[in-house]
């Protein structure tokens, strides 16, 4: 070894590399010479960026017995601290040209983030009267008396939010009157004319960018951190918000459930999954159906298109369910071609949808076409401050955001519902919050507007309709851009499974692959779509599956609702890649593995103790006897 340090030091002195870093060395240098040189801002540009305090949860969430979060530490907003970041990163590039504005909610805390900002480089800052989970109504009332506002040229905000979902972006952009830019990347145009977003000049006047991605973080500068450390932050008004959101723990919602662990009790618990699938699989609608024009007055309305017929089942119930809360019909807007509406009009009635109004296309709709669908709904309310109620599938958060914002009011306007109930002259709203670390319930008053997305595993009562109706709708897609001919439906994966069966080291063999691969014969043969995963070790260590089928750390994360694990110890890993509301019915032969004891927050683990080779046989056997025998 020294005789190689020696003669290597000998070399470099005398200038004689070794091959390969001469040949390195040139890469790097004809790779520097080939990058373009990144294009000078042409005009002054301002943007004003908004942040949002959250906080950073506890192992165990620290909740007060009003439902507030009382955690210590808090910070900005992951997404809107990239989108903050982004915007500085194009001032410290472009001097002179760019001027940034931060403007915060969520008093002290909010304060405490916008001296962050202007030790990193902003230029002002301003606190608004609002509290941390500001509503989007809330955002849009003080942001309205902001004199920094108009004068910007972009108003920038993170697409998603870290505590709860709601589309602060696009509603802001309906009620500014501005047109909606999203995407990732916002730089400098290529001829310096302006900004771009994803390669797209932003020309068109004044916009409110949602930006995507949370990677971005603020460095607040020594010196800047003590030229703002006593500075005054600027205050702002507030507005009104729309609700009142309230946290509690989602172990509570999970420890209640009765949990199997013997074969008869999985064999029975399976089946019921099954019986609940079945709904996805209604009869199509196969009566006349005529154009009429959309019936006016006091409704829920749902809409839904085929290529989602998991979410659209979740918005019909959670329709039907706000509906007989309120007193007043569920109706669906079905939109596709006619096989696809009739498959919709089947579930809708099913799900205990009245009636339904059908328009066919020959593509999907866009953005802008979910945005007409929705101002068409509401108009049948009534007036312009007649209360709508809308629930859409999952994905259309966007579009409610901008038909919120097109109407005036305080709506309540949240994404992921997956209950919700009506009591006297109140709606209160359960959702997941902080990734299913919490949930949140948002209580309105049941005559404010509401317009809600329903979470895909949102389960609610049905009961199918008698005299339901379906008709043509006489609504009319003018511009190309209401459809968008592009749209490629996603493909079943193993993200997006519902049912998983998950092979682990103790059924890590050809044998214990063979009997996970009759499990899913038997779940397909009830009529479910299973999808084999693994641990590391199968994959990676013994090599039965290749990793396309790894779930965990170094794989892929999940979230199915049913996961049945063979042999799986409950390494974190793994297991904190499955999602935050599946039964993982658990086989082990060792009944204290960790997973067999767990207790996770949205996970309800159902231990199946014994030989798994013997217990998964017994569920197999109980699976293919008549269920009464």
């Amino acid at each position: 070894m020294e005789a190689r340090y020696t003669r290597g030091r000998e070399q470099a002195l005398a200038s004689r590399y070794p091959a390969a870093v001469v040949a390195a060395d040139a890469a790097m240098e004809d790779r520097s010479a080939r990058e373009p040189t990144p294009p000078t801002l042409a005009r002054d540009v301002t943007l004003t960026c908004l942040l949002r305090p959250v906080a950073v949860p506890a192992p165990s969430p620290r909740l007060g017995e009003d439902g507030m979060l009382k955690e210590r530490v808090w910070r900005a907003d992951p997404a809107d601290e990239h989108a903050l970041a982004r915007a500085l990163a194009l001032r410290a590039a472009a001097p002179g040209r760019v001027t940034v504005h931060a403007v915060a909610c969520g008093g002290a805390r909010g304060e405490a983030l916008l001296r962050d900002a202007l030790a990193a480089g902003a230029d002002s800052a301003l606190l608004l009267d609002l509290p941390a989970d500001a509503d989007p109504a809330a955002w849009g009332g003080a942001l309205a008396s902001v004199r920094a506002v108009p004068d910007s040229d972009l108003l920038l905000c993170g697409a998603e939010g870290a505590a709860v979902d709601t589309p602060l972006g696009p509603f802001l952009a309906a009620r500014l009157g501005r047109p909606l830019a999203a995407g990732g990347d916002l730089a400098v145009a290529p001829d310096g004319a302006g900004l771009a977003l994803d390669g797209g000049m932003l020309d068109k006047g004044p916009a409110v960018a949602a930006l995507a991605g949370a990677t971005l973080r603020l460095r607040p500068t020594l010196a800047g951190t003590a030229r703002v450390a006593a500075a005054r932050v600027p205050r702002g008004t507030g507005a009104e918000a729309a609700g009142v959101l309230r946290y509690a723990p989602v172990a509570a919602a999970a420890a209640a459930r009765e949990r199997a662990t013997d074969v008869e009790a999985v064999a029975a618990r399976v089946r019921d999954f099954a019986e609940a699938a079945r709904g996805l699989a209604a009869a199509p609608f196969d009566g006349d159906w005529e154009a009429e024009p959309l019936p006016r007055g006091r409704a829920v309305w749902t809409v839904a298109e085929p290529h989602d017929r998991k979410g659209a089942v979740a918005a019909f119930g959670a329709a039907r369910a706000l509906a007989d809360g309120l007193g007043v019909p569920a109706r669906a807007f079905l939109v596709g071609d006619e096989l696809g509406i009739r498959a919709l009009a089947g579930l809708a009635r099913q799900a205990g949808i009245e009636a339904a109004h059908g328009l066919e296309t020959p593509a999907a709709l866009s953005l802008a076409g979910r945005r007409k669908v929705l101002g068409s709904l509401a108009k049948t309310a009534g007036g312009p401050t007649a209360a709508v109620r809308v629930v859409a599938p999952a994905g259309w958060e966007d579009a409610l955001g901008l038909a919120a914002g097109d109407r005036p009011g305080r709506p309540a306007l949240y994404g992921g519902v997956r209950a919700l109930e009506v009591e006297g002259d109140a709606v209160t709203l359960t959702l997941p919050a902080y990734a299913d670390r919490l949930q949140a319930a948002v209580t309105f008053p049941a005559a404010a507007p509401l317009w809600l997305a329903a979470a895909p595993t949102a389960s609610f009562p049905a009961a199918p309709t008698e005299g339901f109706t379906l008709a043509r709708s006489a609504l009319r897609l003018a511009r190309a851009a209401d459809l968008d001919p592009a749209f490629v439906p996603p493909k079943a994966d193993l993200t997006t499974a519902e049912v998983i069966v998950d092979v682990g080291l103790g059924a890590g063999t050809p044998e214990g692959l063979a009997l996970a691969r009759r499990l899913m014969e038997a779940l397909e043969s009830l009529g479910l779509a299973p999808h084999l995963g693994a641990t590391r070790k199968v994959t990676q260590g013994l090599g039965l599956l290749d990793t396309g089928h790894q779930i965990g750390q170094t794989g892929v994360k999940v979230n199915p609702r049913l996961v049945f694990a063979l042999g799986i110890s409950g390494a974190p890993q793994h297991v904190d890649y499955l999602g935050a509301r599946a039964d993982v019915i658990a086989f082990n032969k060792d009944p204290d593995a960790p997973l067999m004891t767990m207790e996770k927050p949205g996970l309800t683990v159902h231990p199946v103790a014994g030989d798994l080779f013997e217990t998964v046989e017994g569920v197999l056997d109980a699976l293919a006897a008549a269920p009464d025998a």
